[in-house]
Protein backbone atom coordinates (compact mmCIF):
# COMPACT_ATOMS: atom_id res chain seq x y z
CA UNK A 1 0.00 0.00 0.00
CA UNK A 2 1.62 3.23 -0.95
CA UNK A 3 2.04 5.53 1.65
CA UNK A 4 -0.62 8.33 0.50
CA UNK A 5 -3.24 5.82 0.00
CA UNK A 6 -6.05 6.06 2.40
CA UNK A 7 -6.71 2.61 3.96
CA UNK A 8 -9.09 0.62 3.01
CA UNK A 9 -12.60 0.17 4.41
CA UNK A 10 -14.04 -2.74 5.77
CA UNK A 11 -15.51 -5.04 4.13
CA UNK A 12 -19.64 -5.16 4.30
CA UNK A 13 -18.88 -9.07 5.21
CA UNK A 14 -15.80 -8.30 7.92
CA UNK A 15 -18.33 -5.83 9.43
CA UNK A 16 -20.91 -8.29 9.95
CA UNK A 17 -18.61 -10.95 11.25
CA UNK A 18 -17.14 -8.47 13.98
CA UNK A 19 -20.37 -6.58 14.74
CA UNK A 20 -23.28 -9.01 14.54
CA UNK A 21 -22.50 -12.30 13.87
CA UNK A 22 -22.79 -13.83 17.69
CA UNK A 23 -25.01 -11.85 18.10
CA UNK A 24 -27.32 -12.93 15.48
CA UNK A 25 -26.31 -16.78 15.73
CA UNK A 26 -27.62 -16.49 19.84
CA UNK A 27 -30.55 -15.55 18.66
CA UNK A 28 -31.53 -17.83 16.10
CA UNK A 29 -30.16 -20.54 18.22
CA UNK A 30 -32.31 -20.23 21.25
CA UNK A 31 -35.40 -18.74 19.17
CA UNK A 32 -34.68 -22.44 17.40
CA UNK A 33 -34.02 -24.23 20.90
CA UNK A 34 -36.84 -22.21 22.56
CA UNK A 35 -39.41 -23.44 20.15
CA UNK A 36 -38.24 -26.46 19.82
CA UNK A 37 -37.62 -27.49 23.70
CA UNK A 38 -41.19 -26.35 24.17
CA UNK A 39 -43.03 -28.02 21.73
CA UNK A 40 -41.42 -31.19 22.84
CA UNK A 41 -42.73 -30.49 26.46
CA UNK A 42 -46.03 -29.35 24.59
CA UNK A 43 -46.90 -32.52 22.70
CA UNK A 44 -45.31 -34.65 25.63
CA UNK A 45 -48.03 -33.43 28.09
CA UNK A 46 -50.72 -33.70 24.92
CA UNK A 47 -49.55 -37.73 25.08
CA UNK A 48 -49.71 -37.54 28.54
CA UNK A 49 -53.16 -36.67 28.54
CA UNK A 50 -53.91 -38.76 25.87
CA UNK A 51 -52.08 -42.22 27.61
CA UNK A 52 -53.99 -41.38 30.72
CA UNK A 53 -57.18 -41.10 29.14
CA UNK A 54 -56.70 -44.24 26.95
CA UNK A 55 -56.07 -45.89 30.18
CA UNK A 56 -59.58 -45.10 31.75
CA UNK A 57 -61.43 -45.67 29.11
CA UNK A 58 -59.67 -49.45 29.02
CA UNK A 59 -59.95 -49.33 32.91
CA UNK A 60 -63.79 -48.52 32.27
CA UNK A 61 -64.54 -51.17 29.79
CA UNK A 62 -62.03 -54.01 31.90
CA UNK A 63 -64.41 -54.33 34.78
CA UNK A 64 -66.35 -57.59 33.12
CA UNK A 65 -63.16 -59.09 31.37
CA UNK A 66 -61.32 -59.13 34.98
CA UNK A 67 -64.89 -60.59 36.81
CA UNK A 68 -64.76 -63.26 34.15
CA UNK A 69 -61.07 -63.52 33.37
CA UNK A 70 -62.23 -63.04 29.88
CA UNK A 71 -58.76 -62.74 27.86
CA UNK A 72 -60.29 -62.15 24.52
CA UNK A 73 -62.11 -59.11 25.40
CA UNK A 74 -59.32 -57.90 27.28
CA UNK A 75 -56.96 -58.22 24.85
CA UNK A 76 -59.27 -56.62 22.28
CA UNK A 77 -59.43 -53.61 24.79
CA UNK A 78 -55.63 -53.57 24.87
CA UNK A 79 -55.17 -54.30 20.84
CA UNK A 80 -58.01 -51.15 20.41
CA UNK A 81 -54.78 -48.71 21.47
CA UNK A 82 -52.62 -49.37 18.24
CA UNK A 83 -55.06 -46.51 16.87
CA UNK A 84 -53.61 -44.01 19.19
CA UNK A 85 -50.26 -43.10 17.97
CA UNK A 86 -48.84 -42.05 21.79
CA UNK A 87 -49.39 -45.45 23.35
CA UNK A 88 -46.36 -47.94 23.05
CA UNK A 89 -47.77 -50.72 25.42
CA UNK A 90 -50.68 -51.48 27.06
CA UNK A 91 -51.42 -54.66 29.66
CA UNK A 92 -54.25 -55.26 31.90
CA UNK A 93 -53.67 -57.22 35.42
CA UNK A 94 -55.63 -59.05 37.57
CA UNK A 95 -56.19 -58.10 41.34
CA UNK A 96 -52.72 -60.25 42.49
CA UNK A 97 -50.88 -58.45 39.65
CA UNK A 98 -51.25 -61.20 36.86
CA UNK A 99 -51.30 -59.99 33.34
CA UNK A 100 -54.78 -60.72 31.78
CA UNK A 101 -53.94 -58.88 28.28
CA UNK A 102 -51.21 -57.21 26.78
CA UNK A 103 -50.15 -55.33 23.36
CA UNK A 104 -47.07 -53.59 22.39
CA UNK A 105 -46.18 -51.55 19.58
CA UNK A 106 -43.78 -53.77 17.33
CA UNK A 107 -40.15 -52.10 16.93
CA UNK A 108 -38.69 -52.67 13.14
CA UNK A 109 -36.03 -55.04 13.43
CA UNK A 110 -33.40 -51.79 11.99
CA UNK A 111 -33.98 -49.51 14.54
CA UNK A 112 -35.64 -51.37 17.38
CA UNK A 113 -32.92 -50.35 19.76
CA UNK A 114 -32.81 -46.48 18.93
CA UNK A 115 -37.01 -46.70 19.32
CA UNK A 116 -36.57 -48.42 22.49
CA UNK A 117 -34.07 -45.74 23.86
CA UNK A 118 -35.79 -42.96 22.89
CA UNK A 119 -39.12 -44.48 24.63
CA UNK A 120 -37.32 -45.02 28.05
CA UNK A 121 -35.93 -41.44 27.48
CA UNK A 122 -38.83 -39.82 26.61
CA UNK A 123 -41.46 -41.89 28.45
CA UNK A 124 -39.13 -43.62 31.82
CA UNK A 125 -42.21 -44.38 33.57
CA UNK A 126 -45.37 -46.27 33.25
CA UNK A 127 -48.59 -45.22 33.62
CA UNK A 128 -51.18 -47.50 36.27
CA UNK A 129 -54.26 -46.98 36.13
CA UNK A 130 -56.63 -49.05 39.23
CA UNK A 131 -59.45 -50.82 37.62
CA UNK A 132 -62.49 -50.53 40.65
CA UNK A 133 -65.90 -52.16 41.40
CA UNK A 134 -67.42 -51.03 44.61
CA UNK A 135 -64.38 -49.09 45.93
CA UNK A 136 -62.67 -52.25 45.54
CA UNK A 137 -59.70 -52.12 43.14
CA UNK A 138 -60.15 -55.21 40.95
CA UNK A 139 -57.17 -54.88 38.55
CA UNK A 140 -54.74 -52.26 36.97
CA UNK A 141 -54.30 -50.98 33.62
CA UNK A 142 -50.59 -50.10 32.85
CA UNK A 143 -49.76 -47.65 29.77
CA UNK A 144 -46.00 -47.30 28.17
CA UNK A 145 -45.87 -43.73 25.93
CA UNK A 146 -44.50 -44.20 22.37
CA UNK A 147 -41.43 -41.55 21.83
CA UNK A 148 -42.06 -41.96 17.70
CA UNK A 149 -43.88 -38.52 17.79
CA UNK A 150 -41.67 -36.31 19.68
CA UNK A 151 -38.51 -38.24 18.06
CA UNK A 152 -39.82 -37.36 14.78
CA UNK A 153 -40.97 -33.68 15.91
CA UNK A 154 -37.17 -33.29 17.83
CA UNK A 155 -35.36 -34.30 14.51
CA UNK A 156 -37.39 -31.96 12.10
CA UNK A 157 -37.06 -29.16 14.48
CA UNK A 158 -33.35 -29.54 14.95
CA UNK A 159 -32.67 -30.02 11.03
CA UNK A 160 -34.78 -26.63 10.45
CA UNK A 161 -32.84 -25.24 12.96
CA UNK A 162 -29.44 -26.10 11.60
CA UNK A 163 -30.97 -24.73 8.30
CA UNK A 164 -31.70 -21.44 9.84
CA UNK A 165 -28.24 -21.19 11.28
CA UNK A 166 -26.82 -22.04 8.08
CA UNK A 167 -28.77 -18.84 6.45
CA UNK A 168 -28.67 -17.00 9.08
CA UNK A 169 -24.54 -17.04 8.56
CA UNK A 170 -24.64 -16.60 4.80
CA UNK A 171 -27.02 -13.51 5.47
CA UNK A 172 -24.46 -12.08 8.26
CA UNK A 173 -21.97 -12.69 5.93
CA UNK A 174 -23.33 -10.79 3.53
CA UNK A 175 -25.63 -7.77 4.36
CA UNK A 176 -24.12 -4.45 4.87
CA UNK A 177 -23.71 -2.56 7.72
CA UNK A 178 -26.37 -0.04 6.90
CA UNK A 179 -28.91 -3.24 6.55
CA UNK A 180 -28.24 -4.02 10.04
CA UNK A 181 -31.61 -2.40 11.17
CA UNK A 182 -33.05 -4.99 8.82
CA UNK A 183 -31.42 -8.13 10.06
CA UNK A 184 -31.24 -7.68 13.76
CA UNK A 185 -35.05 -6.46 13.86
CA UNK A 186 -36.44 -9.45 12.48
CA UNK A 187 -34.20 -11.59 14.39
CA UNK A 188 -35.47 -10.30 17.44
CA UNK A 189 -38.74 -10.52 15.90
CA UNK A 190 -38.03 -14.46 15.96
CA UNK A 191 -37.35 -14.21 19.32
CA UNK A 192 -40.14 -12.71 20.30
CA UNK A 193 -42.33 -14.85 18.25
CA UNK A 194 -40.88 -18.37 20.10
CA UNK A 195 -41.44 -16.68 23.09
CA UNK A 196 -44.92 -15.92 22.83
CA UNK A 197 -45.47 -20.05 21.43
CA UNK A 198 -43.11 -20.56 24.33
CA UNK A 199 -45.47 -18.77 27.25
CA UNK A 200 -49.02 -17.97 25.83
CA UNK A 201 -49.37 -21.14 23.17
CA UNK A 202 -49.62 -18.27 20.71
CA UNK A 203 -49.55 -20.58 17.78
CA UNK A 204 -51.24 -18.72 15.30
CA UNK A 205 -48.09 -16.00 15.39
CA UNK A 206 -45.90 -15.54 12.23
CA UNK A 207 -42.54 -14.52 11.60
CA UNK A 208 -43.45 -11.55 8.57
CA UNK A 209 -40.77 -10.60 6.01
CA UNK A 210 -38.11 -8.51 5.93
CA UNK A 211 -37.53 -7.87 2.34
CA UNK A 212 -33.86 -9.72 2.49
CA UNK A 213 -34.22 -12.81 0.72
CA UNK A 214 -32.17 -14.69 3.32
CA UNK A 215 -33.48 -13.60 5.96
CA UNK A 216 -36.91 -13.99 4.46
CA UNK A 217 -35.82 -17.53 3.74
CA UNK A 218 -35.27 -18.13 7.49
CA UNK A 219 -38.50 -16.27 8.30
CA UNK A 220 -40.23 -18.68 6.18
CA UNK A 221 -38.62 -22.15 7.49
CA UNK A 222 -39.17 -20.52 10.70
CA UNK A 223 -43.40 -20.31 9.80
CA UNK A 224 -43.51 -23.76 8.09
CA UNK A 225 -42.06 -25.29 11.84
CA UNK A 226 -44.80 -22.66 13.42
CA UNK A 227 -47.23 -24.13 11.27
CA UNK A 228 -46.41 -27.61 11.30
CA UNK A 229 -46.84 -27.41 15.57
CA UNK A 230 -49.80 -25.76 15.03
CA UNK A 231 -51.40 -28.72 13.07
CA UNK A 232 -50.11 -31.40 15.84
CA UNK A 233 -51.40 -28.83 18.69
CA UNK A 234 -55.09 -29.35 17.07
CA UNK A 235 -54.48 -32.55 16.16
CA UNK A 236 -53.62 -33.07 20.18
CA UNK A 237 -56.84 -30.89 21.10
CA UNK A 238 -58.99 -32.86 18.25
CA UNK A 239 -57.88 -36.17 19.55
CA UNK A 240 -57.95 -35.30 23.79
CA UNK A 241 -61.36 -34.24 23.57
CA UNK A 242 -62.42 -37.76 21.50
CA UNK A 243 -60.76 -39.50 24.09
CA UNK A 244 -62.36 -37.57 26.81
CA UNK A 245 -65.64 -38.24 25.34
CA UNK A 246 -64.98 -42.05 25.38
CA UNK A 247 -64.18 -42.11 28.89
CA UNK A 248 -67.00 -40.31 29.90
CA UNK A 249 -69.40 -42.11 27.61
CA UNK A 250 -70.56 -45.67 27.06
CA UNK A 251 -69.78 -47.01 23.68
CA UNK A 252 -72.92 -49.10 23.42
CA UNK A 253 -75.70 -46.84 24.17
CA UNK A 254 -74.16 -43.40 23.58
CA UNK A 255 -75.00 -42.62 27.09
CA UNK A 256 -73.35 -41.21 29.77
CA UNK A 257 -71.27 -44.09 31.98
CA UNK A 258 -70.50 -43.93 35.82
CA UNK A 259 -67.79 -41.74 36.29
CA UNK A 260 -69.63 -38.76 34.23
CA UNK A 261 -72.97 -39.61 36.48
CA UNK A 262 -70.85 -39.48 39.59
CA UNK A 263 -68.96 -36.43 38.31
CA UNK A 264 -71.84 -34.43 37.65
CA UNK A 265 -73.89 -35.96 41.07
CA UNK A 266 -71.07 -34.44 42.76
CA UNK A 267 -71.43 -30.86 41.20
CA UNK A 268 -74.95 -30.57 40.95
CA UNK A 269 -75.72 -31.50 45.06
CA UNK A 270 -72.54 -28.92 45.55
CA UNK A 271 -74.57 -26.42 43.79
CA UNK A 272 -77.91 -27.41 45.34
CA UNK A 273 -76.26 -26.92 48.44
CA UNK A 274 -74.96 -23.38 48.04
CA UNK A 275 -78.55 -22.61 45.96
CA UNK A 276 -80.74 -24.38 48.87
CA UNK A 277 -82.93 -25.87 45.82
CA UNK A 278 -83.91 -29.46 45.46
CA UNK A 279 -83.34 -32.17 42.81
CA UNK A 280 -83.59 -35.95 42.14
CA UNK A 281 -82.26 -38.85 40.88
CA UNK A 282 -83.47 -41.82 39.53
CA UNK A 283 -82.24 -45.70 39.39
CA UNK A 284 -83.16 -47.92 37.14
CA UNK A 285 -83.09 -51.60 36.47
CA UNK A 286 -84.16 -53.91 33.60
CA UNK A 287 -86.21 -56.60 34.55
CA UNK A 288 -85.28 -60.01 33.13
CA UNK A 289 -82.05 -58.77 31.35
CA UNK A 290 -80.22 -62.14 31.85
CA UNK A 291 -83.01 -64.10 30.41
CA UNK A 292 -82.83 -62.18 27.02
CA UNK A 293 -79.11 -62.89 27.05
CA UNK A 294 -79.49 -66.19 27.97
CA UNK A 295 -82.99 -67.28 25.77
CA UNK A 296 -81.53 -64.75 22.25
CA UNK A 297 -77.84 -63.79 22.51
CA UNK A 298 -75.56 -60.77 23.71
CA UNK A 299 -76.27 -59.44 20.09
CA UNK A 300 -80.02 -59.11 21.04
CA UNK A 301 -79.17 -58.23 24.65
CA UNK A 302 -77.51 -55.28 23.19
CA UNK A 303 -80.12 -54.77 21.32
CA UNK A 304 -82.24 -54.28 23.82
CA UNK A 305 -79.70 -51.80 25.88
CA UNK A 306 -79.92 -49.98 23.29
CA UNK A 307 -83.45 -49.79 22.81
CA UNK A 308 -84.35 -49.19 26.57
CA UNK A 309 -81.42 -46.19 26.99
CA UNK A 310 -83.36 -44.81 24.08
CA UNK A 311 -86.78 -44.73 25.32
CA UNK A 312 -85.16 -43.59 28.61
CA UNK A 313 -83.70 -40.56 27.11
CA UNK A 314 -87.14 -39.87 25.03
CA UNK A 315 -89.05 -39.85 27.94
CA UNK A 316 -87.36 -36.86 30.17
CA UNK A 317 -86.92 -33.35 29.12
CA UNK A 318 -83.85 -32.24 27.08
CA UNK A 319 -82.40 -30.75 30.70
CA UNK A 320 -82.00 -34.13 32.03
CA UNK A 321 -79.39 -36.18 32.27
CA UNK A 322 -79.57 -39.88 31.07
CA UNK A 323 -76.51 -42.44 32.19
CA UNK A 324 -75.54 -46.09 32.14
CA UNK A 325 -73.86 -46.92 34.95
CA UNK A 326 -72.92 -50.72 33.37
CA UNK A 327 -74.79 -53.88 32.92
CA UNK A 328 -78.55 -53.27 32.61
CA UNK A 329 -78.14 -50.47 35.08
CA UNK A 330 -79.33 -46.70 34.31
CA UNK A 331 -79.52 -43.71 36.19
CA UNK A 332 -80.87 -40.41 35.39
CA UNK A 333 -80.18 -36.71 36.95
CA UNK A 334 -83.08 -34.44 36.83
CA UNK A 335 -82.33 -30.89 35.97
CA UNK A 336 -82.74 -28.49 39.27
CA UNK A 337 -83.82 -25.53 37.10
CA UNK A 338 -86.33 -27.55 35.22
CA UNK A 339 -87.53 -29.59 39.02
CA UNK A 340 -91.57 -29.09 38.13
CA UNK A 341 -92.42 -32.66 37.61
CA UNK A 342 -92.25 -35.32 40.68
CA UNK A 343 -90.06 -37.81 40.04
CA UNK A 344 -92.79 -40.27 40.29
CA UNK A 345 -94.40 -38.82 37.80
CA UNK A 346 -90.98 -39.64 35.82
CA UNK A 347 -91.33 -42.88 36.68
CA UNK A 348 -94.12 -43.33 35.51
CA UNK A 349 -93.73 -41.86 32.59
CA UNK A 350 -90.67 -44.05 32.06
CA UNK A 351 -92.82 -47.15 32.50
CA UNK A 352 -95.59 -46.19 29.90
CA UNK A 353 -92.55 -45.75 27.71
CA UNK A 354 -91.05 -49.54 27.95
CA UNK A 355 -94.68 -51.17 27.57
CA UNK A 356 -94.40 -51.39 23.44
CA UNK A 357 -92.54 -54.74 22.92
CA UNK A 358 -89.19 -54.91 21.92
CA UNK A 359 -88.93 -55.75 18.17
CA UNK A 360 -85.44 -58.16 17.63
CA UNK A 361 -83.36 -58.24 14.58
CA UNK A 362 -84.87 -61.84 13.75
CA UNK A 363 -87.97 -60.57 14.21
CA UNK A 364 -89.02 -61.81 17.76
CA UNK A 365 -90.58 -59.28 20.04
CA UNK A 366 -89.64 -59.36 23.71
CA UNK A 367 -91.64 -57.18 26.39
CA UNK A 368 -89.31 -55.24 28.95
CA UNK A 369 -89.88 -53.37 32.17
CA UNK A 370 -88.06 -51.34 34.72
CA UNK A 371 -87.51 -51.46 38.16
CA UNK A 372 -87.23 -47.95 39.39
CA UNK A 373 -85.93 -46.19 42.59
CA UNK A 374 -86.04 -42.65 43.12
CA UNK A 375 -83.83 -40.23 45.77
CA UNK A 376 -84.25 -36.50 46.04
CA UNK A 377 -82.23 -33.47 47.98
CA UNK A 378 -81.94 -33.01 50.52
CA UNK A 379 -84.54 -35.07 51.89
CA UNK A 380 -83.19 -38.35 51.07
CA UNK A 381 -79.43 -37.54 51.78
CA UNK A 382 -76.89 -34.48 51.76
CA UNK A 383 -74.25 -35.94 49.63
CA UNK A 384 -74.01 -37.87 46.38
CA UNK A 385 -73.17 -41.98 48.37
CA UNK A 386 -76.48 -41.23 50.51
CA UNK A 387 -78.63 -40.13 47.19
CA UNK A 388 -77.63 -43.27 45.28
CA UNK A 389 -77.59 -45.71 48.25
CA UNK A 390 -81.33 -44.32 48.98
CA UNK A 391 -82.62 -44.52 45.26
CA UNK A 392 -80.25 -48.20 44.68
CA UNK A 393 -81.97 -49.43 47.76
CA UNK A 394 -85.66 -48.28 46.24
CA UNK A 395 -85.03 -49.77 42.92
CA UNK A 396 -84.10 -52.90 44.52
CA UNK A 397 -87.36 -52.71 46.95
CA UNK A 398 -89.54 -52.37 43.50
CA UNK A 399 -87.50 -55.27 41.96
CA UNK A 400 -88.96 -57.85 44.48
CA UNK A 401 -92.33 -56.29 44.99
CA UNK A 402 -92.52 -57.12 41.15
CA UNK A 403 -90.98 -60.35 41.55
CA UNK A 404 -93.78 -61.00 44.46
CA UNK A 405 -96.66 -59.97 42.06
CA UNK A 406 -95.58 -62.11 39.57
CA UNK A 407 -95.23 -65.00 41.82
Amino acid sequence: MSPGKAKNPPTIRQALARGHLRLVLFAVALAAFGLTLSGIFLLRGYEKVNINLAGQTIAYNAEPSLFDGDRGRASALVEAMQSVGSVQHASILDASGDELASWSRPYGVANGFFREFFNRVFWPESYRIPVRHGGERIGTVVMRGNAQGLVRYSISGLVIALCCLGITLIATRMLARELEEQIIMPLEHVAEVAAAVRNERAFSRRVSLSGIQEVDNFGQDFNALLEELEGWHNSMQVENKALAHQAEHDGLTGLGNRVRFERMLAGTTADAARRDSRFSILFIDLDHFKAINDDYGHPAGDHVLTEFGARLRASVRGQDQVFRLGGDEFAILLDPAQERLHPHQVAARIEAAMLPPVTLRNGERVVISPSIGTATYPQDGLDPEELMRKADAKMYQRKREQAGKQG
